[in-house]
């Protein structure tokens, strides 16, 4: 209750935006000064409230067994002033934070970081930075353009960078495994989304199972504590898939102790689905792709010849004309025509 502390504790709402201070142990109240925190309370417009506590192990508090000389964060109903259930959150040591997402329905987070624990000190303390919103443009999303607003505390919208995940945009070189918050798997080709879903007997513990690739012998998902909706990417493979569930006792998941069931699909469509085994049932689909085609040699062809032909041309001239004169023309006159008259008429 607050009211314990009524000069010892501090409350941070929202509009605060930042509150930084020393936080002592309830055990050291009685050596701690007044305006000293030892609870500090994160306000909320609803009763319930957040508190933030120093555990300081020592005097009557040097048996506690759980968050010795830790910060506790809780939370509890009734404002601080009555008794209420209260439930443990987180228990941080030096450097450690912790996130209140949408804190009292500001659409802004919540950080509270511890700086240091200093047990030396007389009364030890921690330190501590509770902030609400952005304080600078590490904050907010620099790949969507966004900027801090100093005075507002709030991360304001611009130009979103290029080539960058977390612009909004699913961009070349970017796939649904490197950026999943922008690559949808099912819309995105070369990529399946595979889904398992499993609804156990009366008792979950006892069923696990698990999904592989068996042309690579991959792993591609399993589950020791079967939740009802498991889903995972992956890229796109011709493969057999062995789908192995179990159960340790013996009765599967359906239909002695209660009506289990299992489907398992791919892109929206049920490849097996079950649920009536003993200890152990596999089911299998799809098939091993044809091997990939033989790759073009690698290797230069084989170059040109780069010696001469080992035949030399021939370097003889061919046989001269002949030499000697040809024939002359006869030299002796033709025989020449008759003389006599011919004889005369009769």
């Amino acid at each position: 209750k607050t009211g314990w502390y009524s000069d010892r504790h501090a409350v941070f709402s929202q509009q605060d935006r930042t509150w930084t201070g020393k936080v002592f142990g309830q055990t050291d109240y009685p050596v701690t000064n007044e305006g000293d925190t030892v609870l500090l309370k994160l306000n909320t417009a609803s009763s319930t409230d957040y508190y933030v506590q120093f555990n300081r192990k020592i005097g009557n508090n040097s048996g506690t067994n759980e968050g010795g000389n830790q910060v506790l964060v809780t939370r509890a109903g009734g404002e601080g002033t009555s008794y209420s259930e209260s439930e443990l959150l987180a228990k941080l040591n030096a450097r450690g934070s912790f996130s209140l997402q949408n804190f009292d329905n500001s659409g802004f987070e919540l950080r509270l970081t511890v700086n240091a624990i200093n047990l030396n000190a007389s009364p030890a303390y921690a330190n501590i930075t509770v902030q609400v919103g952005c304080f600078s443009n590490a904050d907010c999303n620099a790949c969507g353009g966004e900027t801090c607003g100093i005075e507002s505390g709030v991360c304001e919208a611009g130009t979103p960078l290029d080539n960058c995940c977390g612009n909004g945009v699913c961009e070349a070189g970017e796939n649904p495994i490197s950026c999943p918050s922008e690559c949808v798997c099912s819309n995105t080709p070369g990529y399946s989304l595979f889904e398992v879903e499993v609804i156990t007997d009366n008792y979950p513990g006892e069923t696990s199972w698990s999904l592989k690739n068996m042309c690579t012998g991959t792993d591609m998902g399993s589950m020791a504590d079967p939740q009802l909706d498991t889903q995972f990417c992956v890229e796109d493979v011709n493969a057999e898939l062995e789908f192995t569930i179990n159960d340790t006792y013996g009765d599967g998941i359906c239909c002695g102790y209660g009506s289990g069931s299992y489907n398992v699909k791919q892109d929206g469509v049920v490849m097996i689905s079950g649920g009536e085994f003993a200890s152990t049932e596999i089911e299998s689909f799809g098939s091993c792709g044809p091997p990939p085609a033989t790759p073009n040699p690698t290797n230069n062809p084989t170059s040109l010849p780069t010696s001469n032909p080992t035949t030399p041309l021939p370097t003889a001239n061919p046989t001269t004309e002949p030499t000697n004169p040809m024939t002359t023309e006869p030299t002796a006159n033709p025989t020449p025509s008759p003389t006599p008259s011919p004889t005369p008429n009769p």
